[in-house]
């Protein structure tokens, strides 16, 4: 309605101020457009989208090829971009976790935790009550940093940690 009312009263106006109320009206909405647009953060989504392939590329490239990962935000691009297998934590019932981490290494698979900054305390609240793993209380194996932090977390390397070991 705003946009029909802006164009009548344009046309009320004599000849020669159309064009100019026109321009003021164009740059108008691209100033407040273009505020909008950097308070909203759009101008970064770039960055911040591109940890999906960066950590796809850095699991495909320097984690052994029977790589599991238990993932949430990040499960499709481990997926598709880095061509492994992945497990919904999300989804995955806690009184199942530790048993799920056996089943695979039993089957041959290196486990992995791939945790963004905002999915932390959502695993913690899930898997701290039932499992040791569930606090990742160790140093992630790698850390992306950018928008949004993203850290992979080796189980193992709690183990050795635990154990007194160099990680």
């Amino acid at each position: 309605f705003a946009g029909v009312a802006v164009v009548r009263l344009v046309h009320r106006l004599p000849p020669g101020w159309r064009v100019a109320s026109q321009v003021a009206i164009g740059v108008l909405i691209v100033v407040v457009g273009g505020r909008e647009a950097m308070a909203r953060g759009v101008f970064d989504l770039r960055e911040a989208e591109a940890r999906y392939e960066t950590v796809a590329r850095f699991a495909r490239q320097s984690l052994p090829p029977n790589a599991v990962f238990f993932a949430f935000q990040q499960s499709g691009a481990l997926r598709y971009y880095a061509d492994r297998p992945i497990l919904r934590f999300d989804v995955l019932a806690p009184r199942w976790f530790d048993d799920a981490i056996s089943k695979m290494r039993v089957r041959g698979y290196r486990p992995y935790f791939v945790v963004e900054d905002h999915e932390e305390v959502v695993f913690k609240a899930r898997f701290r009550p039932v499992s040791p793993l569930g606090y990742l209380d160790w140093a992630p194996l790698v850390e992306l940093d950018g928008p949004v932090r993203v850290r992979i977390y080796d189980p193992a390397d709690r183990d050795k940690m635990r154990r007194g070991e160099a990680y």
